[in-house]
């Protein structure tokens, strides 16, 4: 998955070399020759008939309820990369300059479940952006391996800060498929809380008077 940038020669014909199936944003300048019919048009031309003579309404499922979307489909060649399918969406209100089209090597595959898979970019964009925020930028070495090692602790350090929030949460929020997390600042603010706590705890602990333990770990604590 990749947006309208990537959608080039070199990167389909790269994915395509290894098997594998890619979907992209495509930008609405570019000229699809339609499957049958031998003509060519730009997306942004043909994507308002299409959905209006094509097009079928949806719901989509959102972390706040649900999304309605008109959605339809068109095979055909994308000018540059080949076979394609190329699924146009736009929500109910939103203008015609709003219109998304994904296209797709995947040629066998529905218009909704295109819709779906090409939605899950998202998580990635949110994940890069969460990596950013510990580091993943920062790093002033040139060398291939100490690049490698710094990306290796940036992503160690994501997942010890995801998995820390998910075992604060119950045994039954544990078990749905998706679990909405706090923010990545969040969660790095709650775990260097609990880190500390742990430290006091452990000083503390050395302790032997009740009295003197017990005032100490709540002045530490109030710091």
């Amino acid at each position: 998955m990749f947006d309208a940038y990537y959608l080039c020669p070199t990167v389909t014909e790269a994915c395509e070399s290894q098997g594998f199936l890619w979907y992209s944003v495509s930008m609405k300048n570019r000229r699809l020759i339609r499957t049958g019919r031998g003509k060519s048009g730009l997306l942004k031309h043909l994507g308002p008939g299409i959905l209006k003579h094509r097009g079928q309404k949806i719901r989509m499922k959102r972390d706040r309820g649900w999304r309605g979307m008109r959605i339809a489909a068109v095979d055909g060649q994308l000018k540059g990369i080949g076979s394609v399918r190329v699924v146009f969406s736009k929500r109910p209100r939103d203008s015609w300059r709003n219109l998304l089209a994904i296209a797709t090597n995947d040629t066998n595959r529905s218009a909704r479940h295109i819709i779906e898979i090409y939605e899950r970019r998202w998580s990635i964009e949110v994940l890069f952006k969460e990596l950013r925020g510990l580091g993943l930028s920062q790093y002033q070495m040139l060398c291939r391996n100490g690049i490698h090692r710094h990306l290796v602790l940036v992503g160690l350090a994501h997942l010890t800060l995801t998995r820390h929030a998910l075992m604060r949460l119950d045994a039954p929020a544990r078990q749905h498929t998706r679990i909405p997390l706090p923010r990545c600042q969040d969660r790095l603010a709650d775990f260097r809380q609990s880190v500390r706590h742990d430290q006091i705890q452990a000083l503390t602990n050395m302790i032997r008077h009740a009295p003197t333990r017990n005032q100490l770990r709540q002045a530490l604590l109030a710091l």
